[in-house]
């Protein structure tokens, strides 16, 4: 009698390991297909267990590295919309004053208008190239960061007053809640100022 409960529960016991075994290699055959959120439940084998809980931990790992790529693709692909769109608009302005001073019959009043558009233009042409360039080493996380102790509050007040008369023609009324007394973070200041500006910037628009 013995011997037979013994051996019935040496294959009972050798039976759960396979249907283990083949839950595992079903999990990992979805994987390699590209199929994630398999659910693996062991319970009769601490080993087996603790493979099934490594190869769950990999296919989070794959699934997180997988999404974080999509996203960053089509982060890409939007950027490069954008700053497109952005580039053409100044480019478009320079190349048409371009034209205007280059006929025989523009005045001399004229001429120094048209230069100081084209100067002013300039300038942001150039402001957005090196947005880009900084956007790209960001991206492939070669973007030099020169940390500082610096005031928050002092620097958003900055920002809107570099900002004050595009705000005053708008007809939004901005809400000023900060605290009076000084605040420090640590962090990249001229990058930070350029947070706040896009912020503003795109708020107005």
């Amino acid at each position: 009698i013995i011997n037979i409960f013994g051996t019935v529960f040496v294959m009972k016991y050798i039976t759960a390991f396979f249907i283990d075994i083949n839950k595992i290699k079903t999990a990992t055959d979805n994987i390699v297909k590209g199929t994630y959120n398999n659910k693996l439940k062991i319970k009769n084998s601490s080993v087996l267990k603790e493979l099934a809980d490594n190869i769950m931990n990999i296919e989070d790992g794959l699934d997180n590295a997988i999404t974080n790529a999509v996203k960053s693709e089509r982060m890409k692909s939007e950027l490069i919309t954008n700053v497109s769109h952005d580039l053409k608009t100044p480019l478009t302005s320079i190349i048409n004053y371009v034209d205007l001073l280059d006929k025989d019959n523009v005045s001399e009043e004229n001429k120094k208008e048209y230069l100081g558009i084209l100067k002013e233009r300039s300038e942001r042409l150039k402001v957005l190239i090196e947005d880009l360039f900084e956007a790209s080493k960001a991206a492939s996380g070669n973007l030099e960061m020169h940390m500082e102790n610096l005031d928050p509050v002092a620097l958003l007040r900055q920002t809107l007053g570099e900002f004050e008369d595009r705000i005053t023609n708008s007809n939004l009324y901005f809400i000023k809640n900060v605290p009076n007394y000084k605040l420090t973070i640590y962090a990249d200041g001229r990058r930070t100022f350029r947070v706040f500006q896009n912020l503003i910037s795109n708020i107005l628009k």
